[in-house]
């Protein structure tokens, strides 16, 4: 394939494709994904493509200790929130929390409490109770 295709056609293809196409639909799920907290009335989308925008672009600039620490902090949180969705996936199931299941969602993306789950309109719940056919 090397012999095939110039190498500056290769360099300018993999840029065109992660600069222009993968960077911005990044940005682009990003703020969709922000939505889901704040509604789009609320914030306007393209606030959190810029804030999505300016922040990697800002630590790229910093020297390299300061990158450096910015990247252990954020493996850090990333790391922390790893592990408390694994316990929270472990403890949630046995009954852990006293306050009362949230198992769905109304067209209006509010929750809906599940009191009974036989006479309740609301999902049965997964995880170690799930009665899967087989």
């Amino acid at each position: 394939m090397d012999i095939l295709v110039h190498v500056a056609l290769r360099i300018s293809i993999r840029l065109t494709a992660r600069y222009l196409v993968a960077f911005p639909a990044k940005l682009v799920a990003g703020a969709s994904l922000m939505r889901f907290w704040l509604s789009k009335s609320q914030v306007n989308p393209a606030v959190w493509i810029t804030t999505f925008l300016v922040f990697p672009i800002a630590f790229n600039m910093f020297n390299v200790r300061k990158y450096g620490e910015i990247e252990f902090w954020l493996t850090t949180i990333k790391i922390t929130a790893f592990i408390g969705i694994i316990l929270l996936g472990l403890l949630l199931p046995m009954a852990a929390s006293t306050a009362t299941p949230q198992y769905g969602t109304a067209s209006d993306f509010s929750l809906i409490p599940c009191l009974n789950a036989s006479t309740d309109n609301c999902v049965s719940p997964a995880g170690f109770y799930c009665r899967c056919p087989g």
